[in-house]
């Protein structure tokens, strides 16, 4: 994401999955990211800056965001989809994130997140080893287009941003 810790816009694919249980989803693989190609370029036509993937077996459940990893914030407590289905590619910077949160004295929650929770969020976030961090302005998914902090960067995630920020840079321990 070319923004650094601009807000992003997302659009849900409903018609698309990037993984399905039983396949390499949760490894690093050459082919792992080509089912994204085409579904990302509609969504950049669109003005999106990338795709939100669905799970690919009840059509509910976030995934990822195209190669990032997903978190939601509500009510003080960060979310973001459990990597046990095997769908998710587990990463340093989501499992940074998961960390840094706790220790920021978060609740910290591992599990499936439906895209109907989600649009229901304080805010959105999500993590990669290129995007570090990048804040969600928006989501559409289907007819709903949900604004998170009014386009802003949100509290929790700047915290966050903050404090992986410090430590990869030795300013903070």
């Amino acid at each position: 994401f070319k923004g650094g810790m601009s807000p992003i816009a997302l659009m849900v694919a409903d018609d698309y999955h990037r993984a399905a249980p039983g396949g390499q989803g949760g490894v690093k693989a050459i082919g792992n990211y080509a089912p994204c190609m085409v579904p990302a370029l509609g969504a950049k036509k669109q003005g999106f800056q990338e795709v939100i993937y669905l799970d690919a077996v009840e059509h509910k459940y976030i995934e990822e965001v195209g190669a990032a990893n997903f978190f939601c914030v509500k009510d003080g407590v960060v979310y973001t989809p459990c990597i046990s289905v095997g769908t998710i590619l587990p990463g340093i910077t989501r499992m940074s994130i998961v960390q840094i949160a706790k220790d920021l004295g978060y609740e910290v929650r591992e599990e499936r997140v439906s895209i109907e929770f989600v649009l229901t969020a304080d805010e959105c976030l999500c993590t990669g080893t290129a995007a570090v961090i990048a804040p969600i302005g928006k989501i559409k998914f289907g007819d709903k287009e949900v604004e998170f902090c009014k386009g802003e960067v949100g509290a929790v995630t700047r915290k966050l941003y903050d404090n992986l920020l410090g430590i990869q840079t030795c300013k903070l321990p």
